[in-house]
């Protein structure tokens, strides 16, 4: 049964919301934290020091297909970035699905201050 849009937001529909966020967040933080041990465990085994900052996204993609160890962990910073937007992006989806377009406005709102945050961030 489909309700009437700008209708309340249903327990199921807040319990998918909360479902989704939890599976996004979890499994992508989860990766990153492997990602980044990976690359830590590496430069320890190299014994390659580790870089003070994170190289542009096409430097970050050379250098995780040389299998630099700064290249893993500057991929797994940006995986830990990129799990937000993800999540975030995910949550639009279900607000969409069960039509509650104020909930789809804020969370556009929250998408477009994270892209402006790091639009800022890589000048």
């Amino acid at each position: 049964m489909t309700r009437p849009a700008g209708s309340p937001t249903t327990g199921d529909d807040s319990t998918q919301v909360a479902r989704t966020a939890t599976i996004v967040l979890s499994w992508g933080f989860q990766i990153g934290l492997a990602i980044l041990v990976a690359g830590i465990a590496l430069a320890a085994l190299r014994g390659e020091p580790l870089a003070s900052n994170v190289g542009r996204p096409s430097d970050v993609v050379e250098a995780v297909l040389r299998f630099e160890a700064n290249g893993i962990i500057d991929l797994a910073i940006l995986w830990m970035i990129a799990v937000p937007i993800v999540t975030a992006t995910a949550i639009a989806i279900v607000f969409l699905r069960t039509r509650e377009w104020r909930y789809v406005v804020v969370t556009l709102m929250v998408l477009g201050v994270l892209a402006a945050s790091i639009g800022l961030a890589a000048r």
